[in-house]
C-alpha cells in the first residue's frame, strides 16, 4: 500500500505551500 507515501507526498505540498504563503506575505 502506498497510502503512506501519498500522505507524505501531500503533507511536503502542504507544508512547503504554507512556507511560501508565509514568506509572500512577510
Amino acid at each position: 500500500m502506498k497510502l503512506t507515501q501519498t500522505h507524505a507526498e501531500i503533507l511536503k505540498f502542504i507544508i512547503v505551500g504554507g512556507i511560501n504563503t508565509l514568506n509572500y506575505y512577510v
